[in-house]
């Protein structure tokens, strides 16, 4: 079981981030087996992305500065991912909006059937609103929310205590066993049938040449023929 735990919050001893190692740790007790990957995305100093779309001919981004390619290829290899990102102005970070746009997740359905957890914090409001965004990028990648946390917290303080704790056990539990499960549900397998052939698919067969390769990762993931 290969895990990929993604810390979008510029402070690594932050709240958002203090979740996510408890939900690493709560993972390894679950399924001692685990292969678990965290990343700090402030450590990695992701680049802009440019707009250029050769991912879409090649698979791969030009810049090749930040290893946010290898997160990528972890990304592809993982059967399940936590994100998280602390809410700024009812929105993700930009540091998670960079890592987003970077990984070129959507167009090649990287997540494709992947469960996955989404994790924010906030200190006044609009945790909510981030939970829908980061919901909305996991389902038009082909991934589906196993979890959901979302924890009101003061700037500075410790998200874990014993009510935050049951939730987080809660999310993490579920998560492994979808995982387990390996079976994705009948509304997420709908909405990625519709995202393909309705949206993506008319744009991207009248580009062919400049589309190879979500072509290519389409038909591997068995979405088209």
């Amino acid at each position: 079981m290969k895990i990929t735990i993604i810390n979008g919050g510029p402070r690594k001893n932050g709240a958002t981030n203090k979740i996510l190692i408890k939900i690493n740790e709560n993972i390894h007790k679950e399924s001692p087996e685990a292969e678990i990957n965290h990343i700090n995305l402030i450590d990695l100093h992701p680049a802009y992305c440019l707009g250029c779309q050769s991912c879409y001919k090649t698979g791969k981004c030009v810049i090749t500065t930040d290893n946010m390619e290898e997160i990528h290829d972890m990304l592809e290899q993982s059967d399940g991912i936590v994100f998280g990102s602390p809410t700024y102005s009812c929105n993700v970070s930009g540091l998670f909006k960079v890592f987003h746009s970077r990984v070129h997740m959507t167009d090649e359905q990287l997540l494709f059937n992947k469960p996955c957890v989404l994790v924010t914090t906030c200190e006044i409001t609009g945790m909510n609103k981030t939970l829908s965004l980061m919901k909305e990028r996991v389902l038009t990648a082909g991934g589906y929310v196993s979890g959901r946390i979302g924890i009101k917290i003061p700037l500075n303080e410790n998200p874990i205590n014993e009510e935050n704790e049951n939730k987080i056990d809660s999310v993490t539990k579920k998560f492994v066993k979808d995982i387990r499960r390996n079976r994705k549900p009948f509304f997420e397998r709908f909405y990625t049938y519709i995202a393909i052939n309705i949206f993506f698919k008319p744009f991207v067969m009248k580009n062919q040449d400049q589309h190879e390769y979500v072509i290519q990762s389409w038909k591997d993931k068995g979405l088209i023929k």
